[in-house]
């Protein structure tokens, strides 16, 4: 376990010594310092970091005279308590991906303390950044761990696949992030209890699901590209992480077109130029960019001109050295 969250990380490729099991464990808490002091500079509640000394990590107690905080799982807690819970344990994944930019990879009641009527992140050793192989297999298995804890506990939760797009969701920012709850919040108590069969086959499908890392990833690109002109955005499992979802929900900005219109070609329409810096500005990336090859085209005409006339010139004075040289040739033979 200790290697899957450990390979892959580039802050620590020169760290890991298998060889070494002593060396491993001082691996091990300094990634937790790191983490902790990143996630918590996210605005995400977790115990402070004291003193870091060889293998052995000193962090702030949380807790009430000597008692420490019970974990999530332990915690006596009334069940009308438990949906604004769960809507802060979401906040707080979604701020840990996007904020810390990291994916907790151990998420659930047991690594979850509860103080004060809130929720403090702890164990986040094994931590690992976006770019990590498995980071987007952890996080997905981090949302079915919450979300199945406050199942049994009576809430409404998201399907698997909406609270791992809302985590991943480029869009979603500080300013919108309490609207986009609200929004999910809406569909979930409007729908009715319990999962469709549909819903349930869907489910298991995203669970088992290859999620690709980067475009790069992408199985079968052709066929995605005829999905999304097809309007079938929603079959892409990547469609929101990779921010393809189309319109965008919470601004009035849209996402750009696959193939913007008027760049193909084919209807003959050509560029049209302005002297006007403003209307310049306003050109479209094609437009500015044909306008700019065609300037090149003609300078290297130009160019190409004015040395094929240099080189004509040249050779006529070629030609007339040589006539001369003829005619002196002559008069020596007389």
């Amino acid at each position: 376990a200790f290697r899957s969250y450990v390979n892959g990380d580039f802050r620590f490729r020169n760290g890991y010594c298998k060889s070494n099991p002593r060396k491993m464990v001082k691996v091990w808490a300094e990634k937790e310092l790191k983490n902790l002091n990143r996630i918590r500079f996210a605005g995400v509640p977790a115990p402070a970091p004291v003193l870091l000394k060889l293998h052995v990590l000193v962090m702030e107690f949380i807790g009430h005279d000597g008692n420490a905080a019970p974990r999530l799982k332990d915690a006596n807690i009334k069940s009308s308590r438990c949906p604004a819970l769960y809507r802060e344990c979401i906040t707080l994944m979604w701020r840990i991906f996007r904020v810390a930019r990291l994916v907790h990879g151990d998420l659930s009641e047991y690594n979850i303390l509860y103080h004060e009527k809130h929720l403090y992140i702890i164990d986040v050793s094994q931590a690992v950044e976006h770019d990590h192989p498995h980071a987007l297999e952890f996080l997905r298995k981090d949302c079915e761990n919450v979300n199945e804890f406050f199942r049994k506990k009576g809430v409404a939760v998201l399907t698997l696949r909406e609270l791992f797009d809302f985590v991943t969701d480029p869009y979603v920012t500080e300013e919108t992030v309490e609207k986009r709850l609200d929004e999910l919040q809406t569909l979930v108590e409007n729908r009715p209890a319990g999962l469709t069969n549909a819903q349930q086959v869907d489910e298991e499908v995203f669970r088992q699901a290859f999620i690709p890392q980067s475009l790069d990833d992408v199985v079968d690109a052709e066929r995605d590209i005829q999905a999304i002109n097809e309007g079938k955005m929603g079959s892409l499992i990547y469609a929101k992480i990779s921010g393809l979802s189309g319109v965008d929900e919470h601004s009035s900005r849209e996402t750009p077109a696959l193939v913007p219109e008027g760049t193909t070609g084919d209807s003959g329409a050509e560029p049209q130029t302005s002297s006007s810096n403003d209307a310049t500005k306003s050109a479209s990336p094609a437009s500015r960019r044909e306008s700019e090859q065609e300037e090149r085209d003609q300078e290297e005409d130009g160019k190409g001109e004015r040395e094929g006339e240099g080189e004509g010139e040249g050779e006529g004075e070629g030609e007339g050295e040589g006539d001369e040289d003829e005619d002196e040739d002559e008069e020596d033979a007389g």
